[in-house]
């Protein structure tokens, strides 16, 4: 046995009860759903007669009658007189652009079905090589969304567009004849053309200013770059390029400046092969478990003070490695030392990062990573972000002018500065004369604005973006706006007297400012056409800045040795899919557990689990409920429920941004409290940490949607047999793991059943009755792999995925991307609490090893699509079946909802529709049948402003290559069977074969770091099949005999003896 645990002896636990009692899967079983308690009663062989079950029969085939005879209503279609040109009915169209919003940027590709946008992909030519971002998803249904505003207003009521800017001109000509002040207030803005209608605005009124601000702040590394390399902007980091990769604080794969980019960057380096082991080594400190944190090969745990005097540690040691001065701090922690050591080791090709907003802090870092010689290698000499430059010290002075009363008006972008500039901003807004809003959305300031621009979605927009100073990304329309709205740059353009296009005034900031920078086009023309088709263009001409670190900049470090540690301190951190509060009100992002806690619909407070349990505020596992408490600083106090988290030191605690949001559509968007006001904006920058004075508790009972237990697969073995292949203390190995020295000695090494090499257990194990009595040791495994069924699943294509766990993050893009695509319904906070969230692919999280700092592995999960399928032989009518190419396909208008399937599922991927979701029932509420209550959300859902898909404008989403679903049907993973079909239509089309890699299902569209790769198995040439036949291969609890057409590849973490 290695000196590194063994997969062998290894124990993996969900929760803190799973890992605390053994008997823990059974109690949940039953205690997690005690609704269905009353219904067992019901159907149960004491407590049911005869007579109670001829009245439940009767009732069933009543209904049937009843739905068999009802006439559907006849929606007619109307046919084009003009058809778009490339338009075909029934074949999807393709556009790259670009998602950006509040200093998120993401290239995409976006899919259109009739001119409707249905689903966000990545786009590998693009920035971001192929990821997509969370809120980029997100972003879609928000297009057919009601919580747009829909026509510009004045005072709260509809006008004309001539009236609103006849009035917004007046004000501001009034401003400029007083000579009193204007504010631009929008958020980091990374557009070159709308800067430049900014600047053409300003020229026409010298008395507005434009000030930029981040919800989340980032200007304490900005401030720091500031007054080390004299200009105020991040350089360019190059993860791909680092082995050893250190982060304190900074979750740079779920929120950090640019994740999609980070993420795609990172993997590439956590891939291995036997023939490339060059795989970097990640070490995260944190206080709060992030996504960063859980992927990271060595996790340390600290308080949140404590990670600025972990930065002092590191500072000191390589400083004086390299002769140069050194800071006295009483802080000095051992793991924090090997980490310096590390890093030095590794000058060059390392690269240290921050997640603090404090600026002593990030100038330290600059001066590490100078001292390490990573500018020029790893980070950019000249390269910088344009995606955040808000400036706190500008927020805060131009507060105070507004109380003066100095400030006239403002204009506002899609910023809320109601909501996360709070009671500060609100009081001096009372002092303005007049306010204009460009959102495009109702929220708490365009509600309180006197005119209100709407602005156009971004997917019906043209635009620009610069997430760097090197490269230029376009953004096209991909639909006509829906409402009488209009872009922000045409109105700011408006205002300065200019009447010009979007289009126009694009096209002449690029061929005026751009155009020159680059050498591939010659001309104006083929420039514009090729970086529209092709999303954008990495510029060629750039300024280059020296890199020379001015001064020492001791007094940073003496600064931060002096940080005062706290018994108890919390964190402040931001979710990746709502961000700083403007996903609140979007359902996609909502239903979509947080990758750490796997909680949705709600924000918290997370803590350590031996504290929890010392202070009796563990949660009821059972009823899903937990204990509200009240955090109270020095700025004031939040109320939330308290999770038990594994990973978070003992007296640290976390919570995230963004929820807390007031007059939405729906009361489950509103849940949750703001931090805003805890954050203490005052001063030059936010701040992320602050000490806890008193936790309180409040009430108990509250219950939190969290899927961590749900559809959970249970670990125990089939029990022991007559060879030991199995001992009765062992585990199932649902995920496998090994180390980076392991593999290289041995490429199976964590890959075993029972702790035989894999090949070998199923080689003797899995064959079946009707095959060979002995078996060839010659042969490889495959070849007895599927006993009977191996002849037939050799012919003709076979369909089945590969899913690398080194590469996946646990991000989550790949289930929004299949709730878009296959018209997955959105239940809402209540039914996810009730274990009947409908996702088809979920991820599971693992914990292994100390609850105080586990290691993490995240594994998706979706439809294994059997080859033979516990499922398909319980179906009493056949509504599950197994097609000839793999596939275990759903038949909907046969099931009859028994849900025999999903209990015999070992995987538990199967989801019922427990109510109409969707519209599509025979007795839907939308179809006339009131008083039935089969609508989800409430009768008469489909009104508007309600989770479900009832609407017309929210149904506008729906993919109509996949049947939507009706209630009492089971649905599941098709292995995007659409997509498939598609596919084949094009070959037979063209006349050519059927190339399995020109396939893509949407989760895999969705996922930059190529972890899920799919194709047919039986083409030898494929990919699918390179990684189905590599040594690291395994298929989740494969030794039941399932024959699953998923396979994973074993985890390997790049850990040392020390860690």
């Amino acid at each position: 046995m290695s000196e590194l645990e063994s997969n062998k002896n290894k124990k993996y636990w969900g929760s803190i009860h799973e890992l605390r009692d053994s008997t823990y899967t059974e109690k949940y079983e039953d205690g997690d759903l005690e609704y269905l308690k009353d219904v067992r009663e019901v159907i149960s062989k004491e407590k049911t007669g005869r007579r109670d079950f001829l009245k439940m029969l009767g009732f069933s085939v009543g209904a049937a009658t009843v739905a068999a005879a009802c006439k559907r209503p006849i929606r007619k279609s109307i046919p084009y007189q003009t058809t778009q040109d490339g338009l075909i009915p029934g074949i999807p169209n393709y556009y790259a652009s670009s998602y950006i919003a509040n200093g998120d940027f993401n290239s995409v590709k976006v899919k259109c079905r009739e001119g409707r946008p249905i689903l966000i992909e990545g786009l590998s030519s693009g920035y971001s090589r192929g990821d997509v971002h969370l809120r980029a998803l997100g972003s879609l249904i928000n297009l057919y969304d009601h919580a747009r505003i829909k026509s510009p207003k004045i005072g709260g009521k509809d006008v004309s567009w001539e009236k609103l800017d006849t009035s917004v001109i007046a004000n501001l000509k009034k401003a400029d004849s007083e000579g009193k002040e204007v504010v631009l207030l929008t958020g980091t803005e990374i557009s070159p053309s709308v800067i430049k209608a900014y600047k053409v605005l300003q020229e026409a009124y010298p008395n507005i200013q434009n000030i930029q601000y981040d919800p989340i702040s980032y200007s304490g590394i900005l401030d720091a770059h500031k007054e080390l390399f004299g200009n105020r902007a991040i350089r360019e980091i190059y993860f791909d390029k680092a082995d050893l990769i250190v982060s304190v604080g900074a979750d740079f794969l779920g929120s950090w400046i640019s994740p999609t980019r980070f993420s795609t960057e990172y993997v590439s380096r956590r891939k291995v092969s036997k023939e490339d082991t060059n795989m970097n080594r990640h070490i995260q400190i944190e206080s709060v478990p992030s996504l960063a944190g859980s992927n990271a090969d060595l996790r340390i745990p600290v308080m949140p003070s404590e990670e600025h005097l972990a930065l002092v540690q590191i500072y000191n040691y390589i400083a004086e490695k390299l002769g140069k001065e050194t800071t006295s701090v009483s802080f000095n922690d051992s793991r924090i030392a090997s980490v310096a050591e590390e890093l030095f080791a590794c000058q060059g090709n390392s690269v240290l990062v921050s997640g603090s907003n404090d600026k002593d802090a990030q100038i330290l870092v600059i001066l590490i990573n100078t001292m390490l010689g990573n500018y020029g290698n790893t980070i950019s000499n000249s390269v910088t972000y344009n995606l955040k430059k808000g400036d706190d010290s500008a927020v805060h002075d131009m507060l105070i002018r507004m109380e003066k009363g100095e400030i006239s008006g403002i204009i506002m972008d899609d910023s809320n500065p109601f909501y996360n500039l709070g009671n500060s901003f609100e009081k001096a807004f009372l002092k303005l004369d007049f306010s204009v809003s460009l959102s495009s959305r109702f929220n708490e300031t365009s509600r309180r604005c006197t005119y209100v621009a709407p602005d156009n979605h971004w997917l019906e927009s043209w635009g620009d973006a610069m997430p760097t100073t090197n490269y230029l990304a376009s953004c096209q329309p991909c639909i006509a706006p829906l409402f009488d709205t209009r872009q922000r740059l045409e109105s700011v353009l408006r205002w300065s007297g200019m009447s010009m296009k979007a289009y126009d005034f694009i096209r002449k900031v690029w061929f005026s400012d751009y155009f020159q920078q680059q050498s591939i086009y010659p001309t104006t023309g083929s420039f514009w056409d090729s970086i529209i088709h092709d999303g954008g263009l990495e510029l060629q001409s750039v300024d280059v800045e020296s890199h020379t670190v001015k001064n020492s900049h001791i007094n940073s470090a003496k600064r931060l040795a002096e940080t005062n540690t706290s018994k108890m301190e919390v964190r402040f951190y931001e979710k990746p899919q709502i961000g700083d509060g403007h996903y609140c009100d979007n359902p996609w992002m909502q239903e979509l557990a947080d990758p750490i806690t796997r909680i949705s619909w709600d924000n918290y407070i997370v803590a350590n689990p031996k504290w929890v349990e010392e202070n009796n505020l563990l949660d009821n596992f059972k009823a899903r409920t937990y204990q509200k408490v009240m955090l109270k600083t020095n700025d004031g106090v939040v109320t939330l429920p308290i999770v038990a988290l594994p990973g978070t030191p003992y007296g640290s605690f976390g919570v995230c941004f963004g929820y807390g949001r007031k007059h939405t559509l729906h009361s489950d968007y509103e849940r949750g409290s703001s931090i805003y006001h805890l954050t203490n904006r005052v001063g030059n920058s936010m701040k992320f940490t602050d000490e806890v004075n008193e936790i309180k508790w409040v009430e108990d009972g509250y219950k939190v949607a969290i899927i961590q237990q749900h559809h959970g697969l249970t670990h125990k073995t089939l029990g022991s047999d007559d060879e030991s292949m199995f001992v009765t203390e062992q585990t199932r190995q649902v995920v496998k793991e090994t180390t980076l020295a392991e593999y290289k000695e041995d490429p199976w090494s964590g890959n075993t059943i029972a702790g035989q090499r894999r090949d070998k257990w199923l080689k003797h194990h899995l064959t079946s009755l009707y095959g060979e009595t002995a078996w060839d040791d010659d042969k490889p495994f495959e070849y007895y792999y599927g006993g009977a069924h191996a002849k037939k699943q050799g012919d003709g294509h076979h369909w089945g995925l590969a899913i690398d766990l080194n590469a996946c993050t646990g991000c989550g893009a790949c289930v929004v991307a299949c709730h878009a695509e296959n018209n997955v319904p959105v239940v809402g906070q209540e039914e996810v609490h009730r274990g009947h969230e409908m996702n088809w692919v979920r991820i599971d999280k693992y914990h292994t090893g100390d609850e105080d700092n586990p290691d993490v592995v995240f594994q998706l999960m979706m439809c294994q699509h059997c080859d033979n399928a516990p499922c398909e032989n319980v179906c009493p009518v056949a509504a599950t079946n197994h097609s000839s190419e793999g596939l275990n396909q759903m038949t909907y208008n046969r099931c009859i909802g028994t849900r025999y399937c999903a209990n015999n599922c070992p995987y538990k991927v199967r989801r019922f529709n427990w109510f109409d979701y969707q519209g599509a029932d025979s007795f839907s509420d939308r179809e006339g049948f009131w008083g039935l209550d089969n609508d989800f959300d409430g009768a008469r859902s489909h009104e508007g402003g309600q989770l479900g898909m009832h609407d017309p404008l929210r149904r506008m989403v729906l993919n109509p290559d996949v049947t939507v679903r009706s209630r009492g049907v089971i649905e599941k993973c098709s292995l995007c069977v659409q997509r498939i079909q598609l596919a084949k239509l094009e070959a037979k089309i063209e006349k050519r074969g059927l190339d399995d890699e020109t396939i893509r299902t949407a989760c895999q569209t969705a996922c930059g770091a190529d972890a899920i790769v799919f194709g047919d198995t039986n083409n030898q040439q494929s990919e699918v099949f390179k990684k189905w036949s590599d040594e690291r291969a395994f298929g989740v609890i494969e030794e039941i005999h399932t024959l699953p057409s998923v396979q994973y590849l074993t985890k390997v973490r790049n850990k040392t003896k020390k860690s």
